[in-house]
């Protein structure tokens, strides 16, 4: 008896834990409208869990979650996931409609590394920009070779942009892809470089800083942004939301510093950070959301099983324990369809002798 009343203890204690830390993903609406939600008992248990943990300090509810708080060095990870962004780069048609209705068509590689985007000169032939394409793939390898072996992010692209150079003249540089026809060099390709982060994964929630067209400011652009998400980007949907909030800020006031300084106007960056922040908040809260009415479904179920259980033991029945909850509910169930069926039978039986005395008293 004991033992159950420990692990009854154990199972309410992570319940409101997980609880807990759900309600503090959510904007305060959001927040008001999910407490609305649940039942007494489960707000009453709330506010007990709550003022009981208060006093193991701030690491109380990640110890009794079972989540460990991650260390958020500024520090460059060892090795980079490139996998992410893709195998290789490919090759993106720009269409422009003039007033006169032509269609002029222009064509461009683009190569997506780890918060660095890499995009070559336009091209009117498609040829051409499949060239840029393989050179850009072959670049892309090579920082993934050299980050392998330990050297940073950019040491890595530095050393594969210089490698292009065509000073050196060795039989492994005549061996290299072309682009346009000429041994890659890139003032020749004319590349372009924007810095990105990426907030809640995929396109829509990337945030971009201005196009560079020197690879040291796109390096520094994209160092400020990783020190200002203090690597959370993938982590912003687990954050609470003043969390959340306080690294949106930092992270607004860095993307509308480097717009100032590269076009000297702001506005586009409050456009563009406006359109991710909300759809980052939006995917935060159907998540929250989600993530809420499974926790409650599945304690309100249990809560229903045990029910279900101590009603059964109530009338005698003895369950085996071999025997599934559904199985329990559904021998329940029966059981009352059985009692209700019998009662209906007496019923008719009542109705039709009813009927037969009145024909015989009418005779």
């Amino acid at each position: 008896m004991t033992q159950a009343a420990s692990m009854a203890s154990y199972e309410a204690t992570h319940f409101y834990a997980q609880l807990h830390e759900l309600l503090s993903r959510l904007s305060p609406p959001c927040r008001k409208a999910a407490l609305e939600q649940l039942t007494t008992l489960e707000r009453q248990g709330l506010e007990a869990w709550m003022l009981s943990s208060k006093s193991y300090g701030r690491g109380c509810q990640a110890r009794c979650s079972g989540i460990r708080p991650k260390k958020t060095s500024c520090r460059a990870m060892p090795a980079m996931r490139m996998a992410s962004s893709g195998a290789g780069s490919s090759v993106v048609t720009f269409s422009q409609r003039t007033l006169k209705g032509t269609v002029s068509r222009w064509y461009y590689a683009v190569v997506c590394l780890p918060g660095l985007h890499i995009l070559s000169r336009m091209r009117r032939d498609r040829a051409l920009a499949v060239d840029d394409s393989k050179v850009l793939t072959w670049t892309k390898r090579r920082v993934r070779e050299a980050s392998e072996k330990g050297h940073s992010f950019d040491e890595a692209v530095r050393e594969a942009l210089t490698l292009h150079s065509g000073s050196t003249g060795t039989r492994a540089q005549k061996r290299r892809p072309k682009a346009g026809g000429t041994v890659l060099e890139p003032r020749k390709l004319q590349l372009r470089f924007y810095a990105a982060v990426e907030l809640g994964g995929g396109f829509s929630t990337m945030l971009r800083a201005p196009c560079c067209y020197n690879l040291e400011e796109a390096l520094t652009a994209r160092s400020r942004l990783q020190d200002a998400l203090n690597l959370q980007g993938s982590a912003l949907t687990r954050l609470s939301f003043s969390h959340c909030t306080e690294v949106l800020e930092r992270l607004r006031c860095t993307h509308r510093a480097l717009y100032q300084e590269a076009v000297g106007a702001a506005a586009a960056s409050d456009r563009a950070f406006g359109r991710v922040q909300r759809l980052v908040l939006q995917k935060r809260a159907k998540r929250g959301w989600d993530q809420l009415r499974r926790l409650l479904r599945k304690r309100r179920a249990e809560a229903q099983m045990k029910q279900v259980r101590a009603r059964l033991d109530a009338l005698g029945l003895k369950a085996y324990e071999g025997l599934a909850a559904t199985n329990l509910l559904v021998f329940y169930c029966l059981k009352e369809c059985c009692i209700w069926l019998g009662f209906c039978l007496n019923m008719l039986d009542c109705l039709i002798v009813t009927s037969s005395r009145g024909r015989v008293t009418d005779g």
